[in-house]
């Protein structure tokens, strides 16, 4: 009867688009079983919880979702320094959060209705404190949309298996990447030393950006692909769209003919495209 009662009122409140739909559950559980540790009747618990529709509606929220689907209250967004990130399809409906010799207890970490967030936060004797890094595997079932997407790390590496998101932003210092799919209307993945490697890439903006790492891309369709770099070298392969591309002394290769645009990226180095 718990189970049934709780399950409707999860239901109940999807349909109202309710906020912190986790919390509300979370309260209402709680409520329950303080009934039935009074010895209560679940029929009277139930009674006086209220009926799970009446319930929702008291909780009822603006429709988070765009027109085409997608959750502005559902991102995901993963701050690291040294830890691996592995991103891969969940076995199940359900988001899971994995540490293997990390920190764990230092991160501020989240999975619930407003997305996943998994911040390690940055203390005045962080060096000192700080161990070798490990891995964090986040699982996420395929059909799983975020509204914003991002990761920023310092040297730990990025392992994604597939992620879709409305925006998608990954920042990383000495990090490396390697990406087999990534579909999102606007990608940016911005890297110092660290290299990319991406298999596949859905998009109708795609940007990538380096000092000194190489650059990977395969498969890329797309309206747009900005290429910039310093020393580093890019090679773009199955791609369509426009390519604006820049560079010093990295050579870029887009389709198997080399390019590059020295004159617009010494006018202001990372300069945004207009």
């Amino acid at each position: 009867m718990k189970k049934k009662y709780l399950d409707r009122l999860s239901e109940e409140l999807d349909k109202v688009h309710a906020n912190h739909k986790d919390d509300i559950l979370e309260k209402y559980k709680k409520r329950y079983d303080f009934g039935l540790e009074s010895g209560m009747k679940e029929t009277d618990i139930e009674e006086m919880l209220g009926d799970p529709e009446e319930v929702a509606k008291k909780y009822e929220g603006e429709n988070p979702f765009t027109s085409d689907g997608f959750n502005k209250n559902y991102n995901l967004s993963i701050k690291t320094v040294s830890d691996d990130i592995v991103i891969k399809k969940s076995k199940d409906d359900k988001a899971h959060v994995f540490f293997d010799d990390c920190d764990a207890d230092k991160y501020n970490v989240k999975n619930n209705s407003d997305g996943i967030i998994i911040n390690y936060p940055k203390t005045k004797f962080f060096s000192f404190n700080r161990k070798h890094g490990g891995t964090i595997t986040i699982e996420i079932p395929e059909n799983r949309l975020f509204y914003n997407a991002e990761i920023n790390s310092a040297s730990g590496d990025i392992k994604i298996e597939y992620l879709k998101a409305k925006k998608i932003e990954f920042v990383v210092a000495s990090s490396d990447m390697v990406i087999h799919k990534l579909d999102s209307d606007d990608i940016v993945l911005t890297t110092v030393s660290g290299d990319i490697f991406v298999d596949k890439i859905r998009s109708v903006n795609f940007s990538t950006s380096s000092v000194s790492g190489d650059i990977e891309a395969n498969h890329i369709d797309c309206e747009t692909i900005i290429i910039d770099t310093i020393s580093g070298d890019a090679t773009i392969k199955e791609t369509n769209g426009k390519i604006k591309t820049s560079s010093i002394s990295g050579s870029i290769y887009v389709n198997g003919t080399e390019c590059g645009n020295m004159k617009t990226y010494v006018k202001g180095i990372f300069k945004k495209w207009a």
